[in-house]
Formats: C-alpha cells, structure tokens, sequence
C-alpha cells in the first residue's frame, strides 16, 4: 500500500501528520499542498479528500480490526442470504445470519424489565372481560417474583396452584383453574407436563419474562407469534426441533 508523501512550504509530511498540525497550529492553516505520488495540488483546507487514498494511515490498529471484521462480515451475511433464499441453509448458519442481522434475540420486540410485562394490548381478544384481564395482569406480577421461574417461590414456600389462588382472591382453587380455562381459551396461556411436573406457560406475545423463544413455546402460540417475529426469526424456530427451556415456563405444585 502507498504511503502518503506531502509537500507543504517546502517540508515533506505524511497526510495524518499534517492533518494533525492543520488543526492544532494556526500556521498550517493557509497554503498549498502537493501530493508527491500523484502531483495532485490542493489547498491544506482540502486535504481530508485524501483520507480515504491513504486511509490505513488515518486509522488507529483497533479501527483497521475493525474495519477487516465489518468486511468479512458483510462477505459472510453476502454468503449466508444467498443460502437462505436458496432454501439450502443449515440450522446454525441460520443462526449465524440471524446474529448477522441483529435479530437473534428471538422474542417480540418490547420493553420489559426482569419480570413479566403486558404487551400488545391491541392482540388481545376483545371477548376477554376487564375481569378476567385485571386477574391476568395480577396474577403476572406475582408471578414475576418467583426466582428463574422455577417451583420455590420468593418467600420459600412452593409455588401451587392454592398459593396463586388466594394472592388472586379466589375461595378456591376450582375457581382459579377456571380462570385458567379462560385465559387458555384465549390463548393467553397453556397448561403442560414435562417430565412429570405441571407448568404454567405464558404466551410470550401478550407477555413475558427474560427469555428466548424456544421450539416449543414458538409451536404452543405459533399464530400470535408470528404476528410479532421477523420472518427469518419465524423460519429459525420452524428449524428446531420440539425444545423444552425449563426457565421459560412457571413449575407449580397441583
């Protein structure tokens, strides 16, 4: 790569050398500069049309670095669509593509804060009454406060299905898992087993905790979702296959 090699009343510089005197000392304001590769003439005010002839001089090591990563980077998202819309790309170049993006975080596009928040207003059936949406949005931030989502619940009991429903003002638990009935029926959210243990998943739409849509979660509310994804994020999970993320669902005691 050439160096640059600049006359200036009759000294020779490098162009980030006298870039640097230009805006530090008024005596290197006013005067012509002579490009000694090219014999190009301009004046010193205009010698910022070079940088770019003689960029790898004006960049700090970690700009170059950086500058080679975005290249290769770009090549490799160049590389990855192509394959995509071929529809011969694989799970974890998919992936790749999805980090390329920025889209890799895959779940609805929202503010939220390590508990759950209500989302999406607007998705929510209009047949669901102020009731049983009231409930809903109490029963979420009580259930934010369990640690990870997991069975034990912030104050050390276990979390149950007769905790839950007197913190909702339910006299019993029938009450309660007709509540539940309701906010299945409108697909706000779903009742599971996995390995022996009933969980409370919420549908991540309407509403959520600091978690990533896995494969089963994205199948259970597969509608809803992909009014929320992009369409290369709703292509990634039709890839995995069924997926359980134990921290994305409320473990309860019956």
């Amino acid at each position: 790569m050439v160096k640059s090699k600049l006359e200036f009343k009759g000294h020779e510089y490098s162009l980030k050398q006298l870039v640097e005197l230009r805006n530090q000392s008024p005596l290197y304001r006013e005067g012509d500069v002579a490009d000694l590769n090219t014999g190009e003439i301009v004046d010193i005010s205009d010698i910022d049309c070079w940088k770019a002839t003689y960029i790898s001089e004006m960049l700090t090591t970690e700009e170059i670095d950086k500058a080679i990563e975005y290249k290769s980077s770009k090549k490799m998202k160049s590389i990855l669509n192509d394959k995509y819309e071929k529809g011969i790309i694989c799970k974890a170049e998919m992936f790749k593509l999805l980090k390329l993006n920025n889209e890799e975080k895959l779940t609805p596009n929202y503010n939220y804060d390590m508990g759950y928040i209500i989302v999406n207003l607007n998705m929510v059936n209009d047949s669901v009454s102020a009731a049983t949406y009231g409930k809903f949005n109490i029963m979420l931030r009580f259930l934010s406060e369990t640690h990870s989502n997991r069975l034990i619940y912030s104050n050390g009991k276990k979390l149950s299905k007769k905790i839950i429903s007197e913190y909702l003002s339910f006299s019993t638990v029938d009450g309660f898992n007709k509540f539940i009935k309701k906010l299945t029926k409108h697909n706000l959210v779903r009742e599971d087993k996995f390995g022996g243990i009933k969980y409370l998943i919420v549908n991540p739409a309407y509403a959520r905790k600091n978690m990533t849509i896995d494969g089963t979660i994205y199948k259970m509310f597969k509608e809803d979702l992909d009014k929320c994804l992009t369409k290369m994020q709703i292509d990634y999970l039709m890839m995995l296959d069924d997926s359980v993320e134990i921290d994305n669902m409320i473990a309860m005691d019956a």
